[in-house]
């Protein structure tokens, strides 16, 4: 059984919304690139042959299989998704948001390590393998090209939700 999400009081209104927006356009996105960092700076791994920041199908590849990736939000029952993985010696887990409140949420696996085992089986197959890990640091991006990408959609995060993330 999957442990449940614990909360924290601040809110991710930005990460909620350009979740729900990559949901939405997954199909086109997928043609665009495969390889659209997700705006997050919290995840402990890098990814494929080329040491990315966390990729938009990598994402895709999680939350359709590992279920501590996703799961209902603790505080109004809607979808919470996770957008970044990682931690130090004995702690670390998923970090996440609801998409209905935008809450931040956390899922607590172990340490860096048995994240990395416990990920691993769900990437190493394809092209977003995990290729190095970050002990106390994270691999991150503003994910200005999936936020690109999504204007190109027609897709638009209104300013001030940007600015809070």
């Amino acid at each position: 059984m999957t442990s449940p999400w614990g909360t924290e009081e601040h809110r991710e209104t930005f990460r909620a919304a350009v979740i729900k927006s990559v949901l939405q356009h997954r199909e086109e996105l997928l043609r665009l690139d495969l390889w659209l960092p997700f705006p997050q700076t919290a995840c402990s791994f890098t990814f494929g042959q080329d040491d990315r920041p966390l990729p938009v199908a990598a994402l895709f590849i999680l939350w359709d299989r590992w279920p501590e990736f996703t799961g209902p939000c603790p505080d109004c029952g809607s979808a919470g998704y996770g957008f970044a993985f990682g931690g130090v010696l004995t702690t670390g887990g998923v970090v996440g948001c609801c998409t209905g409140c935008s809450r931040h949420l956390f899922r607590q696996i172990g340490g860096l390590a048995t994240v990395g085992r416990v990920v691993d089986p769900y990437l190493k197959e394809t092209p977003f393998f995990l290729k190095s890990a970050f002990f106390g640091g994270t691999s991150g991006s503003n994910g200005k090209e999936l936020l690109d990408s999504l204007a190109s959609l027609g897709v638009s995060i209104p300013e001030n939700i940007r600015r809070q993330s």
